[in-house]
């Protein structure tokens, strides 16, 4: 079941786990090739863009997180890279 989610957030999240800092992302950014990679016109506006403020962030290495929500459920994406913030 593939649906649109209806929120997605971009989350840092520091290696101890103890601090998260969170960012909105904005839905409906063009991806053509998605939509032609599942054959289904109705994926091209399934991209999305978002940021997260880091200026009360405190220094550390933080792991890159997207969520998605729909619903009741949650996907979170762990990017496999991290930032150091100074």
């Amino acid at each position: 079941n593939r649906t649109v989610p209806s929120e997605i957030s971009v989350e840092l999240v520091s290696v101890d786990g103890k601090e998260r800092v969170i960012g909105a992302a904005r839905r409906g950014t063009k991806r053509p090739d998605v939509a032609k990679v599942y054959n289904n016109p109705a994926y091209e506006g399934g991209g999305f863009d978002g940021g997260v403020n880091i200026d009360k962030a405190k220094p550390g290495r933080y792991s890159i997180r997207i969520v998605q929500k729909s619903d009741a459920t949650s996907l979170s994406c762990d990017l496999k890279r991290a930032v150091e913030i100074q």
